[in-house]
């Protein structure tokens, strides 16, 4: 009587090692392509600086065009390039097409899950009366400095700026990347 109920107990543990040994395979493996992923992408070097109008060297991101990957980015976001972090956590600088190329910054666990994101620019350019534009510096520290910079002017009968009418705005914005990769 004892011989069933023991033999079902075997089969029981079995099949559940079995699929709990599967499933940190299933993780293993994702860790693992997601490790290659990052080993493709050339690193950019800390601090760093862009602008909305800054030239972006797209013949870099040429070579990544085979690392489109849903599961990290959009399917409109190229690879820019990575930055060396703690070990936490991964960061991936992607862009993606707009009116400019618009960076975005990633911060991923080390199993490919994004945990932040960070767009360098939500607002650049103008129109008669308005012109806007952001810069972002990272620093070494992993402190995130945006500055956004917006001139307004009154509008003559002919929309024609009135010089003096302008004001300028600056507004700062400190972010900063913690040791969990969590970008506040």
């Amino acid at each position: 009587m004892n011989k069933p109920i023991i033999t079902i107990f075997f089969i029981l543990a079995t099949m559940i090692s079995c699929k709990q040994s599967n499933k940190q395979g299933q993780n293993q493996d994702f860790n693992t392509k997601f490790l290659t992923y990052l080993e493709r992408i050339d690193s950019v070097s800390l601090p760093y600086s862009a602008s909305c109008f800054d030239f972006i060297d797209l013949e870099n991101t040429g070579k990544y065009a085979d690392l489109i990957d849903t599961t990290y980015a959009s399917e409109w976001e190229l690879p820019y390039g990575k930055i060396k972090t703690n070990g936490n956590y991964k960061i991936v600088i992607y862009l993606c097409p707009a009116d400019i190329f618009v960076p975005i910054m990633r911060t991923f666990d080390l199993k490919g899950k994004r945990i932040s994101e960070f767009k360098f620019f939500t607002n650049c350019g103008g129109e008669p009366g308005f012109r806007e534009r952001q810069f972002v510096n990272i620093n070494n520290d992993f402190q995130i400095i945006k500055k956004d910079s917006i001139w307004r002017w009154d509008l003559d009968q002919n929309h024609n700026e009135i010089d003096s009418t302008m004001k300028i705005k600056v507004i700062e914005t400190i972010l900063t990347i913690d040791e969990n990769g969590l970008i506040k």
